[in-house]
């Protein structure tokens, strides 16, 4: 996953206006925060410019590995239901982003020791906690 100083500013803004609306959506039929969401996605996909992003519309990397997707908002659908299906404690922390970060980073869903420091420095430089408020 890429931290907040490997990213380029301008496409992660542009990733942000791209996709808002689709983690906004997400959080309404999920519960899963629109800010956290759009985080994971940014760090896991470089704001859309990975190559494996690119070529498989797998926006959120190694959980959902191995698949292809027809479109990006397929891949975010995958994501939302496989967080509700492996990670359903984590539906206790509301829209509690920081919670959301560290229980990610405790039930081990990525094995990047700083996974969590990288959602919330993402969350907080984009301010993504506006897109909880709707």
């Amino acid at each position: 996953p890429a931290s907040v100083a490997e990213l380029d500013e301008q496409k992660v803004r542009v990733y942000i206006r791209r996709f808002s609306k689709v983690a906004q959506a997400e959080m309404q039929k999920y519960n899963v925060p629109a800010s956290v969401k759009m985080a994971q996605a940014i760090v896991e996909s470089w704001a859309g410019q990975d190559a494996v992003t690119l070529s498989t519309n797998n926006h959120f990397g190694a959980p959902l590995a191995g698949r292809n997707y027809d479109s990006a908002w397929e891949s975010w659908r995958m994501h939302s239901m496989l967080l509700h299906e492996r990670y359903a404690t984590l539906f206790n922390h509301g829209n509690d982003y920081k919670k959301w970060a560290k229980g990610l980073q405790q039930a081990g869903y990525n094995n990047d020791r700083t996974y969590d420091r990288k959602i919330i420095d993402i969350i907080e430089k984009y301010q993504l906690y506006l897109l909880d408020e709707q």
